[in-house]
């Protein structure tokens, strides 16, 4: 996805989840929403991605 796009949804999705009212929403529908930069989203993603393949493999999870 073109880098200007990704940064304008991003503004949008801080914004949106800065409003009082948002907020309220996400709480009661229990998540814990944390703004982020798309850079450290990518970071989180990847790390998620290599400890899910770790226990995975560990737990000899096969696809079905």
């Amino acid at each position: 996805m073109p880098g200007a796009i990704v940064e304008k949804l991003n503004r949008a999705s801080v914004t949106a989840m800065a409003k009082p009212e948002v907020k309220e929403a996400l709480d009661k529908a229990g998540v814990e929403a944390q703004s982020s930069t798309p850079a450290a989203f990518a970071t989180l993603i990847h790390a998620d991605l290599e400890k899910w393949t770790r226990v995975i493999r560990a737990a000899g999870i096969e696809p079905q």
